[in-house]
């Protein structure tokens, strides 16, 4: 019996040698870790050259601006724009002087000491930076002699040029007292998609929206169905499409606004219906 157990114990454990050491699991395989996703791209928003290039509309040519110049003009624009009513009579005088190149004289012995001050400041102003060549005003008669410069840049300025400038600045400086990304482009020469060359006064871009300011000082019926033609070229409604009328009654801007298809205003108002746009109350 002995001899038997021993042979068994024996057999058992040679069978427990041979038998093959049970291979370690293999272990499911580690995800990789999750990329760090970086905060997304924000998308890059066209420049208004970028948007007229869209349309099929090739900027030909952009003013070339010198900055003491241009604070010079601005400065010039926003003090006639923001006075304008009491300024209207010397502003008209001097227009009219513009085609003639001569002389003009303004009797100022009916207006108010509003309409005197600012009269003789605004003449004094360009008399200094040269828009005028000659400027003398009579304080016992009440009378302003002045000559305009008969350079081109001076008579395009005072013909119309200081409106656009006007309604441009005044525009910057409200949005950026919104804080709103903008980009405002003055005076772009253009060509439009059948060859035609335009000027295009103001245009705004707020965020992705794009809006647009044509400006007169004077006689705008024949440029009105014009304007409402180059609107459609735009692709632009009638609320982001503006003409800027000087010295334009609101009931009459109200009633060409519904015939020609465009927001038509003032000088005066025309901030105030841009803001109405923007924030999406307007009629």
């Amino acid at each position: 019996v002995r001899s038997r157990f021993f042979a068994l114990a024996g057999e058992m454990w040679r069978l427990v040698r041979e038998t093959p050491a049970e291979a370690p699991k293999a272990q499911p395989p580690q995800p990789e870790p999750a990329k760090a996703q970086g905060a997304p791209k924000a998308k890059k928003v066209a420049s208004v050259e970028e948007w007229l290039k869209g349309l099929g509309i090739q900027v030909v040519k952009k003013p070339q601006e010198e900055e003491e110049k241009e604070k010079v003009l601005t400065r010039l624009a926003l003090f006639l724009g923001d006075r304008y009513p009491s300024l209207e009579k010397l502003y008209e005088r001097l227009k009219q002087s513009l085609s003639t190149k001569r002389q003009f004289e303004l009797s100022l012995s009916e207006a108010s000491q509003e309409e005197i001050a600012n009269s003789t400041q605004f003449c004094t102003m360009l008399k200094q930076y040269a828009l005028l060549t000659s400027y003398h005003y009579k304080s016992e008669e009440r009378r302003i002699r002045a000559k305009a410069s008969t350079e081109g840049w001076v008579q395009n300025f005072l013909t119309g040029g200081w409106l656009e400038r006007y309604v441009a600045e005044k525009v910057r400086k409200f949005l950026r007292s919104k804080n709103l990304p903008h980009e405002v482009a003055v005076g772009y020469q253009v060509a439009l998609p059948n060859g035609d060359a335009m000027e295009l006064d103001v245009l705004v871009r707020v965020g992705e929206r794009v809006y647009w300011f044509e400006t007169k000082t004077g006689d705008f019926q024949a440029h009105i169905a014009k304007y409402a033609g180059l609107k459609k070229v735009l692709g632009l409604s009638a609320r982001e499409s503006f003409l800027v009328l000087l010295g334009m009654d609101k009931a009459r801007a109200k009633e060409l606004s519904a015939l020609h298809g465009l927001t038509v205003v003032n000088q005066a108002n025309f901030l105030e219906v841009f803001q109405e746009v923007l924030e999406g109350n307007a009629p």
